[in-house]
């Protein structure tokens, strides 16, 4: 699984995504060969709260992080996060 994750870029920018400007021949090969995922939904647009839905596949909402901080997530909701790198394990 390759998952790209960039601050500022939109889907567009990847050649596999229909960009001309950039060149992204390896990233087009993989998407062309495997499976290619085409729709995200995000709670928030915001880096921070973003990438703690994204780990921990709970909304913002849910772990209490809705501001822009260096924390994380809430003391208690960590304890009970499990983090999607765990659950994709192999």
């Amino acid at each position: 699984m390759v998952f790209i994750l960039a601050d500022d870029m939109i889907r567009d920018t990847l050649g596999a995504y229909g960009s001309l400007d950039c060149k992204t021949p390896n990233i087009d090969r993989l998407a062309q060969e495997g499976i290619r995922f085409d729709t995200l939904y995000a709670a928030v647009a915001m880096c921070a709260q973003y990438r703690q839905e994204l780990y921990s596949g709970r909304s913002p909402w849910r772990t209490r992080i809705l501001s822009e901080s260096s924390q994380s997530v809430a003391p208690e909701a960590a304890a009970k996060a499990v983090s999607l790198p765990c659950k994709i394990k192999i």
